[in-house]
């Protein structure tokens, strides 16, 4: 799927996530199966599909980009830092986002109840944060600050399940943790396992 900002296609994108997120947070994720929720926001299955693979990248882009402020922030910041820093600053304002938004952790719950039995995610391109990762990843392989020994799709495949299993495992903690107290240690995880040796 190819579309730039300026078209239709980027409107009805933006609509489709603007109404999830209305629904999902009046209602929690999990009231509603894909066909109720695709006629609850008012597309057509085709469209639907046109923007996402499935009600789990919805979901997943939903929660964790914040209806495009994780773009905005980062294009707010992506000139003042080096792509250590970067990829720190943004999964921590992913996280904290994430923290405030998510009420009795309910979607932490479904996105953990989703990755249950999962074994072939695929993530599009067009997920806002598949393209701020990618970026970063880029710019730390051309800067020499990330190991460039391994391709940027593997790499960029290697961030979903460190930041997914953080959700996880908080979104399935009985006694409950503070999910920021546990953002620093897995951004130093992820930034140490891409820097250069």
């Amino acid at each position: 799927m190819k579309y730039t900002k300026g078209t239709k296609a980027i409107e009805t994108r933006k609509m489709i996530l603007t109404k999830a997120n209305e629904i999902f947070e009046n209602h929690g994720p999990n009231k509603y199966t894909l066909n109720q929720l695709i006629e609850e926001i008012g597309v057509t299955k085709g469209k639907f599909y046109y923007h996402f693979n499935s009600m789990f990248e919805l979901v997943y882009e939903v929660l964790i980009s914040g209806n495009l402020q994780v773009e905005n922030y980062y294009d707010e910041i992506k000139d003042t830092m080096d792509p250590p820093s970067l990829l720190s600053a943004i999964v921590t304002y992913m996280f904290i986002g994430t923290e405030a938004k998510i009420n009795n952790k309910q979607f932490a719950i479904y996105l953990a109840s989703m990755l249950k039995g999962t074994s072939n995610m695929s993530f599009s391109d067009e997920l806002v944060v598949s393209k701020v990762y990618k970026d970063i990843l880029r710019r730390g392989v051309d800067g020499g600050y990330f190991r460039d020994d391994i391709p940027l799709d593997n790499l960029l495949m290697s961030m979903f399940p460190m930041t997914l299993g953080l959700l996880f495992t908080w979104g399935h903690s009985e006694n409950g943790f503070i999910l920021s107290n546990h953002v620093e240690a897995t951004t130093k995880l992820i930034v140490d396992s891409l820097k250069k040796n």
